[in-house]
């Protein structure tokens, strides 16, 4: 017995390892290791970062990095030659790296404490294999373009810099978080699963994780740590906005992808807050009896659930078509390949223009460094009673150099020529039912022929010759001047020495083009923030006024609530969940009535419409806020009704 008692001793201590001894920390069994602990066995030991290589974390890694910068260079436009070399070297790159970075990870599974491990695990990983992608990249693209094909101006390769960036400080926390509950795990023995077993649990883990924050949230707002849950809110939106903004050198980057990111978790957390709060309402049976209050009175109940859907349809509906139409117009000079707009100032916006650029700066245009061709237009706008906006654009230009330029095709008839010639786009010819060889009005009546239909379409859908627009104009100057530049010159640069040659002009990149669309016509910000206010006036007023009549309808009940022991508190929560439930009720059909309406419009009248996630959340925010501020007021008069002044008098 001694022998044996002996013999198993001398096992456990060949396998159970203290940390000091240990030559790899999966040989430790402690549930607990301190940061300082594993950080001193990995400097004495850091072969077990090789042999631990973790295969797993290298294949997920390497696939969806390898998908982020195919998708990034895609949306750049960028040719299938450039995308497949940037998706082989980050492939091949995060293939090597992710392996050791999660074999590190998985060495920070059980440090304590946790947010020192997180702090460590989220930051020092991606500030290494982040400098040495973007030196990788860099190389490739800087020295190696002969043999790698690279992208033109760098753009492409530094935003999926700055994305990959932002997920891996993410999936760090993941594979940490992962690696806590027994998956992704190598080389440690029996915890050790399969790879199938793991992407069995990824789903549920990465929804755990998503929530885990608003769920933090929530728990410090439901427990009185206000300040906690403050705190919690701004370093999420301020660490979003550093890491973006730093690694893509922009500032507009950085306070964007913050504000988005405290939209989001605001959403998130809202969502979290509301659903906890159903689940408590439920365990206390205060759920059905807010149901069976809507259902006692349905008629009122339903005409409260539309006037709270009217507010989501206006905000979300009027907001789409100002969207789709205003982006619409914008889409349409993004299919310019010119890379830079050149005219005066005041010169152009999407309701007046002027002609107010010699046509000789397109000839001192193209001796300055990096200029490939220039193209001299006219942007006339002319008032249309018909036309959706109010207004007709109409260009002028040579058609040649600017269908060279940017890729714009005749594909029925010819270029005008003559003075009184126009093509016309595909959509222009099916909204008027056009045909060549039509006669079309233009000027005051002044009569022009369609003698083409180009396509796609880009700028006007009106286009004649810049001769025949100068001619009615009586003009000899245009409006812009179109700069296409060489292959692989840098825009920024271009436009900063155009600016410096030719100083006192306005030069405006085609690529902000669709960006600033909303913000280029005047009054629209202020009509989309009056139908934001109109919204949630009608969702409060509506759901004030019905919760008012019925809390004066349901004095007795209320009474005899509050006689069995109901406190304020528990007539407040059922009066506001009430009122919750008709929020939820007016998005889901404000939501369904704004897609069918969007839908009939567009194919009656061939309007635009593009809806926002920002301006949906703010729907469905401003409905359900709308209708518990509504009914603040009838909830706080019902807790204070006295149960003996109701008893007494009905």
């Amino acid at each position: 017995m001694e022998n044996e008692t002996a013999l198993h001793m001398t096992l456990s201590e060949e396998i159970h390892h203290s940390v000091a001894d240990a030559d790899d920390l999966e040989e430790v069994w402690d549930k607990e290791i301190s940061v300082s602990d594993v950080i001193r066995n990995l400097c004495r030991h850091p072969a077990q970062i090789i042999t631990r290589w973790n295969w797993k974390s290298a294949f997920l890694g390497a696939i969806l990095r390898a998908s982020f910068y195919f998708t990034v260079y895609q949306a750049s436009h960028e040719t299938w030659l450039v995308t497949m070399t940037a998706v082989l070297v980050e492939m091949g790159f995060r293939f090597l790296t992710t392996g050791i970075a999660g074999s590190i990870v998985q060495s920070f599974r059980r440090a304590t404490p946790l947010w020192l491990a997180n702090v460590i695990v989220s930051i020092s990983l991606p500030a290494f294999s982040h400098s040495i992608e973007f030196i990788t990249h860099y190389a490739q693209e800087k020295y190696l373009s002969d043999i790698f094909p690279a992208s033109q101006n760098g753009v492409a390769r530094q935003q999926a810099f700055a994305i990959s960036v932002l997920f891996s400080f993410i999936s760090a926390l993941f594979n940490l978080y992962a690696m806590r509950h027994g998956v992704l795990l190598v080389g440690a023995g029996e915890e050790t699963q399969t790879f199938w077993n793991d992407l069995k649990m990824l789903p549920r883990l990465v929804g755990e994780f998503v929530i885990s924050l608003p769920v933090l949230i929530s728990r410090c707002l439901e427990t009185g740590k206000f300040i906690n849950a403050i705190l919690i809110f701004c370093a999420f939106g301020l660490s979003i906005g550093t890491i973006l903004g730093t690694t893509r050198g922009k500032w507009k980057w950085a306070w964007t992808s913050a504000l988005g990111a405290w939209a989001i978790l605001l959403f998130a957390t809202a969502l979290t807050v509301s659903v906890r709060k159903i689940a408590q309402m439920r365990e206390h049976g205060m759920l059905e009896l807010v149901f069976a209050n809507l259902r006692v009175r349905p008629f009122r109940t339903i005409i409260s659930v539309i006037g709270v859907s009217l507010g989501v349809i206006l905000i979300v509906l009027f907001t789409g078509l100002a969207r789709g139409m205003t982006n619409d117009v914008a889409k349409r000079a993004a299919n310019w390949k010119a890379e830079i707009l050149f005219t005066r100032p005041g010169g152009m916006d999407l309701t007046s223009s002027n002609t107010a650029v010699n046509v000789a700066y397109a000839a001192k245009l193209l001796e300055i460094e990096g200029v490939q061709s220039t193209v001299p237009i006219i942007r006339y706008i002319m008032p249309d009673s018909k036309g959706r906006w109010g207004i007709k654009q109409v260009d002028g230009v040579e058609w040649q150099p600017f269908g060279d330029m940017n890729g714009i095709q005749i594909v029925e008839g010819r270029a005008a020529q003559a003075n009184d010639e126009i093509v016309v786009d595909e959509r222009q010819i099916k909204d008027e039912n056009l045909s060549i060889g039509q006669t079309y009005e233009l000027f005051g009546g002044k009569p022009y022929r369609i003698v083409g239909v180009f396509s796609p379409p880009s700028g006007a859908r009106i286009k004649m010759s810049l001769a025949g627009m100068q001619d009615a104009l009586q003009t000899d100057k245009c409006t812009y001047i179109l700069v296409k530049l060489n292959d692989g010159a840098d825009v920024d640069k271009v436009a900063a020495r155009i600016n410096e040659v030719l100083p006192g002009n306005k030069i405006t990149l085609t690529s902000d083009l669709v960006i600033d669309a909303q913000e280029r016509i005047p009054g629209l910000g202020t009509f989309l923030r009056v139908l934001v206010g109109l919204g949630a006036f009608v969702s409060m007023i509506f759901v004030l006024l019905s919760m008012y009549t019925t809390i004066t309808e349901r004095r007795k009940e209320i009474g005899i609530l509050k006689s069995l022991g109901a406190s304020k508190s528990f007539i407040i929560t059922v009066i506001e969940g009430e009122a919750f439930m008709i929020g939820v009720l007016g998005v889901l059909l404000g939501g369904i009535a704004s897609a069918v309406s969007a839908y009939l419009i567009g194919r009656q009248y061939n309007l635009a419409f593009e809806f926002s996630t920002n301006w949906i959340l703010t729907a469905i925010a401003i409905a359900i806020g709308g209708s518990l501020v509504g009914a603040l007021y009838p909830a706080w008069r019902a807790s204070g009704i006295d149960p003996v002044e109701v008893m007494v008098n009905e």
